[in-house]
Formats: structure tokens, sequence, C-alpha cells
């Protein structure tokens, strides 16, 4: 499991979601992102919402990410350091990640 920076992109549409404090979804959705904030994709999520396919935060807001853990995590679109989505600078993240540029990859367990 990894990530891989491409040289060029691919040519996909991706919905990305910016968890941010909610003064900075604006910002974020300047940036690029599809949708931005904390309080209302958290509990739009707990209601089973799920219309994204890539999520950013920074280390600051992980602590109220971690609320819907159990909704992201077996969807595996909970953002962790080791796969580029918890990042200082969400918005050079959400540039790459809409550009096609960071690719990640996930061995299966069938092989």
């Amino acid at each position: 499991r990894g990530t891989c920076h491409l040289p060029h992109g691919l040519q996909t549409k991706v919905r990305v979601l910016a968890f941010c404090p909610d003064d900075e979804a604006a910002e974020m959705i300047a940036a690029g992102a599809d949708f931005a904030g904390i309080t209302e994709p958290v509990r739009r999520i707990n209601q089973g919402w799920l219309g994204f396919d890539r999520c950013l935060a920074s280390p600051a807001i992980m602590p109220q990410v971690l609320k819907i853990a159990k909704v992201l995590g077996p969807r595996k679109l909970m953002p962790n350091p080791k796969s580029g989505t918890v990042v200082q600078n969400v918005k050079q993240a959400i540039k790459e990640v809409k550009g096609g540029t960071l690719l990640e990859y996930r061995a299966e367990g069938e092989g």
C-alpha cells in the first residue's frame, strides 16, 4: 500500500472532501475541493452520505474526523498520513488530487 506521484497525471474526475475548520471552507472550495468544512460533512456522513472519492485533512482537524472513523474506515476513505491524505498544506494536496498526479495503490488479500 502506498502512493505515487505521476508526472503528467490521470484525466479522471475525483470528488474531493477537505476536512478543515468551517471558517476556511470557502478557501478550500476556491482551491478546488468539491466539499469542505467539518460540522456539516460529519453530520451528513453520519446520515450515510458518501458523495466523494477522496478525503483530505490537516493534523489539527483529525480528532474531529475520528468521530466518523467507523463509517470511513471500512470504505477505505479515512484520511491517514501514510497515504498522503493528512497533510499540513491542504490546498496544495487538493491541487495534486484534482490534477490526478497523486495515485494511491493497495494490494488486495486475494493476491
